[in-house]
């Protein structure tokens, strides 16, 4: 198969998920760069299941350092790739919707989406 073709299926499977048609939990192969902890948060976030949130306490909490929210905030806002590292599915432990790069209402439409 072609890196043209590859990238053209990818491609089209991203535009599938960014309009609520796809199926989120195809494997996409990723190379990513940041800290280790970056990586551990990023890698977190591609276990929360579609339809699902988890509150930055929870992941936090998941990697075995639960006081840990505000440095999973900033790994999470570091997510180089938010399309696929589903970052929308992590909110705050108050249930506000908010801090994302897109914006708020995208991330609750994204959430919306994923829940129907």
């Amino acid at each position: 198969q072609s890196q043209a073709s590859t990238t053209a299926r990818y491609a089209s499977w991203l535009m599938d998920i960014w309009s609520g048609q796809g199926n989120a939990q195809t494997k996409l192969p990723l190379d990513l760069y940041g800290t280790n902890f970056q990586i551990q948060v990023w890698q977190a976030l591609l276990q929360i299941p579609g339809g699902s949130a988890r509150t930055y306490q929870d992941v936090g909490a998941e990697l075995g350092r639960p006081q840990s929210s505000r440095a999973v905030g900033n790994a999470v806002g570091a997510n180089p790739i938010s399309v696929l590292i589903p970052c929308h599915r992590v909110i705050r432990a108050t249930g506000i919707i908010d801090n994302y790069a897109w914006g708020s209402p995208r991330k609750k439409l994204i959430l919306g989406l994923e829940n129907s």
